[in-house]
Parts: C-alpha cells; sequence; structure tokens
C-alpha cells in the first residue's frame, strides 16, 4: 500500500483547502440586504433622527420615495436628485483592490450604480443598465483607488429611474462581494438570517418604542435620569433624538414629566436620558418613555 510523506500531505491538504475555500460563498459585506425580508425599525421609509431611511442602515436620498413589495423594496424616483434612490456607507477599510457589487431586482427603467467617497471626487466605479422588463441581476466592478486611510466612508448608491418617468423599480437583494465576478461567476445569494442582520443594524441604529420599555432611574435636586442599557454595543457613542415625556415611579412619586427629555450623556452601552422633575431629594425607581427615543451611530 503506497504513503504520503511530510510534503505529500501538504500538497493535499493545500488541494483541499483550495477546493473548499473555492466552493465556499464569499462574505457578503452589505447590512441589511435582503429587501423581502428587511430590518426596519423605524418601518419602511421612517426616519432615523432627521435623517429619511428605506430600512435599517440604507439611507433613502432625496427624491425617491420607497415602500414594501412582496419582492422586495419598491423604490421610485423623480431625479430631483441625481443620485434619488437608497444608500449604504462602509468604511474604506473593509475594501480590497477589487469588489463585486451586485443588485437583483426588477428595473423596467433605466438604473445606476455608484460608488465614491464624499460628493464624488474619489470614484471606485459607476455603471449604466438600460431598462428591461425581466428580473435581472446587475453588476459592477468596484477598483480602490489608492491613497486612503482606511477611515473614509463609502457611499454605495443603488439609483433607478435615471429619466424621471415614475416607473417603480423593485430591488430583490443587494451584495458586495471581495473579489471580481461576472454574471457567470456570481455566487448564489445567500439572506444571512433575521439575527445576524438585526445584531448588525443594532450597532449603527437602535429605536426605544414608546410605552414599551421601562429602564432604571433616580432623581436628584429637581431632575430624573434614565438608565437605557444597550445589550448590542453600538459602532460609536450615538446621536440621541428623545421625541417624547416619560412615565416615572421615583420613590413615593408617580407622574408623566411636564418636559420631553434631553440627552444626559451616551456611550456605546449606555444612553442616560434626563428631564426636569419637581422631585428634589435622592430617590430611584423606573421610568417609561411615553415617545420614540433614537440612537444612531450610522456613517
Amino acid at each position: 500500500m503506497g504513503y504520503l510523506d511530510g510534503s505529500g500531505l501538504s500538497y493535499l491538504w493545500r488541494k483541499i483547502r483550495s477546493a473548499i475555500g473555492a466552493q465556499a460563498t464569499p462574505r457578503n459585506l452589505l447590512d441589511n440586504s435582503d429587501f423581502t425580508h428587511p430590518i426596519a425599525q423605524a418601518g419602511i421609509g421612517g426616519l432615523h433622527g432627521a435623517a429619511a431611511y428605506a430600512v435599517d442602515r440604507w439611507v433613502r436620498t432625496d427624491g425617491a420615495t420607497v415602500s414594501a413589495d412582496a419582492n422586495g423594496l419598491k423604490i421610485v424616483s423623480d431625479k430631483t436628485n441625481w443620485v434619488a434612490g437608497i444608500r449604504q456607507r462602509i468604511e474604506a477599510k473593509r475594501f480590497a483592490d477589487v469588489m463585486t457589487l451586485a443588485v437583483r431586482g426588477v428595473f423596467p427603467v433605466a438604473c445606476r450604480l455608484y460608488a465614491y467617497i464624499g460628493s464624488g471626487t474619489v470614484n471606485f466605479g459607476t455603471a449604466y443598465f438600460k431598462g428591461e422588463a425581466a428580473e435581472r441581476t446587475l453588476i459592477l466592478k468596484l477598483t480602490k483607488p489608492e491613497g486612503l486611510t482606511g477611515d473614509e466612508a463609502v457611499n454605495l448608491y443603488i439609483s433607478p429611474d435615471t429619466g424621471s418617468t415614475g416607473t417603480a423599480a423593485v430591488v430583490r437583494w443587494a451584495a458586495l462581494y471581495e473579489g471580481e465576478y461576472t454574471a457567470e461567476t456570481l455566487p448564489p445569494y445567500e439572506p444571512k438570517g433575521y439575527a445576524e442582520e438585526m445584531a448588525e443594524c443594532l450597532r449603527y441604529y437602535r429605536q426605544i418604542k414608546a410605552d414599551a420599555q421601562t429602564f432604571a432611574g433616580y432623581a436628584t435636586g429637581g431632575m430624573a435620569y434614565a438608565f437605557i442599557p444597550l445589550a448590542q454595543a453600538m459602532r460609536v457613542a450615538p446621536t440621541v433624538t428623545v421625541s417624547g415625556k416619560f412615565y416615572y415611579t421615583l420613590g413615593s412619586a408617580q407622574d408623566t414629566s411636564a418636559e420631553t427629555g434631553t440627552l444626559h450623556r451616551a456611550g456605546t452601552e449606555r444612553v442616560i436620558v434626563k428631564f426636569p422633575v419637581s422631585i428634589t431629594s435622592v430617590c430611584t425607581g423606573v421610568i417609561t418613555p411615553q415617545g420614540e427615543i433614537d440612537l444612531s451611530a450610522d456613517l
């Protein structure tokens, strides 16, 4: 019986790893890109603070309206903005030298894909696709420019209806892969699943629903403080938008605040909001927001 020596085993192991790597689906760097089952904490087309979003992680740019569709995300653009549509930002340090942006959907009107930094002076790639009635996959090769620090935010745009016809496009999914792919070599799209997508989305945005959660709090010197723990740490300390009053039970006092709360302190793992009360002594208890609280840490 034949046998393999050390060099033979090493060679065989390299071949096995190569075969496994060739079959493995590459990592999709986009978040929340299965538009048939998107995460939308603020609702489809809702506000994250003052910013309009299509769904979590995807900004709805000026000139676009969005709605849910059984086959994905419906986008109608009036082209008052040349990149009207949806946009996700990703750190430049996550880009390899060559990447592939793939977008699946129905684009009966012309569509453009863009990838650039800032206002477009540092460009990774752009492509124009004529309108077709059939469902298809749009593919754009991205080339990383030289001289980047890695801290830059790269804008990835899906911008349909360049002719301003008012015709809707429906985006089913999008993917950003390391390396170059064609229509023939593009790997099958694999949704990450709700739990993974939600965990990633919560790094960038969290909405505290009105009258849905109660937090520990205390009062001292005429001011009450609510402590909001973040089980999923956010990317950076968030911008906090408070839209309502608070119901509180602090010591023997129970009431609704006379004023909307404001931010006291924000960190990646905890946010503290405050509001005036008539309590002057030190006491503890619980506090329930009566309006939404938006925590945004997007790029």
